[in-house]
């Protein structure tokens, strides 16, 4: 079940956790690769494919601007600079149209700047604003694109380069978390080239996503306010990339994926997310833990997810095949 020949200690507290088995002693074992703790510290460069691992959407968000926060400050000129910013990065903004409510620059800017948890189609998270720079991390958030080039929602992939429109009217450096970014709107972008990740036999196919225009419920402030709380709701169109940065996956996305490095940055209770998110990693040398793991909080996964689960694999394997038979 587990592909976790390379760490067998590992493999044998999964299965004792897939059989509602686990003891203190196994937890205990997990606990010993929290950060910070037994000489445990997360490398500043994680080889291999590595993400982080939290539990709601809105703290995947927070790590993303981290990331991107990070990116910025190492590669990128102050505000008050009379440098240009560097060529191979640039935001992505929605296209964003309303029926309903005027959207005028204030409140354009609110929306581009909130995280993909605040902008949906359905239960689909769709991004305001893609940091997009080469070797990003992305998941592909659409089925559209899986007879032409086997990519569905959750494929994971990275960015190769961003293709503009001929004289893009949109393109200007703008001020990003205090430093000088270019910045285009979606309707001047011509597509995005990304590669599948990770690559399988040393070799990755290469695909484009042009932008796609949606209908989304947008959860904002209609003032400059702080407060969470006074957050309203409108509909909208928006026009993206149809994908969400997955530098940090939520244990619903991380189902099916195989990882070498997990940042485990939170813990959910809910029934069959710990397992989830442990049984993603491939060696308990690849986890990194920001918080402890309780005995208590651990819930087996029920029978019907692992059958689920290996029908879905199944599946998923048909479809792949499949659509390269068309190619």
């Amino acid at each position: 079940m587990h592909r976790f020949k390379d760490d067998e200690r590992y493999g044998r507290i999964l299965q004792k956790l897939c059989r509602g088995e686990l003891e203190q002693a196994d937890v205990d074992a997990i606990n010993e690769r929290l950060v910070g703790r037994n000489g445990v510290s997360l490398p500043k460069v994680l080889e291999g494919d590595s993400c982080y691992a939290c539990s709601t959407n809105s703290q995947r968000n927070a790590i993303t601007a981290a990331i991107f926060r990070e990116h910025l400050q190492a590669t990128h000129p102050d505000a008050d600079s009379d440098e240009d910013p560097p060529r191979h990065t640039v935001i992505i903004k929605g296209f964003i149209q309303s029926t309903s409510k005027k959207i005028d620059r204030a409140l354009y800017k609110r929306i581009i700047e909130l995280g993909d948890s605040d902008m949906k189609q359905g239960t689909k998270l769709i991004s305001p604003h893609l940091c997009c720079y080469n070797g990003a991390y992305f998941m592909c958030n659409s089925n559209d694109g899986l007879k032409q080039h086997g990519t569905a929602n959750g494929s994971q992939a990275r960015l190769l380069r961003v293709k503009l429109k001929e004289n893009p009217q949109s393109y200007r450096c703008e001020i990003w978390d205090n430093k000088k970014v270019w910045t285009v709107c979606a309707s001047d972008i011509e597509f995005v080239e990304f590669e599948h990740h990770p690559k399988r036999n040393g070799k990755s196919r290469r695909f484009q996503l042009k932008p796609k225009k949606v209908s989304v419920e947008v959860k904002v402030l209609p003032h400059d306010s702080m407060a969470e709380q006074d957050k309203v709701k409108m509909k909208c169109s928006v026009t993206q990339i149809p994908v969400n940065a997955s530098d940090a996956i939520t244990g619903h996305k991380l189902q099916g994926l195989t990882k070498d490095n997990l940042i485990v940055v939170s813990w959910s209770n809910s029934t069959n997310w710990i397992y989830v998110v442990l049984s993603r990693v491939r060696t308990l040398s690849g986890l990194y833990l920001f918080r402890k793991l309780n005995l208590e909080d651990i819930k087996p996964p029920s029978r019907d997810y692992l059958q689920f689960l290996e029908r879905m694999r199944a599946l998923q394997q048909a479809e792949l095949e499949r659509a390269r038979g068309v190619n």
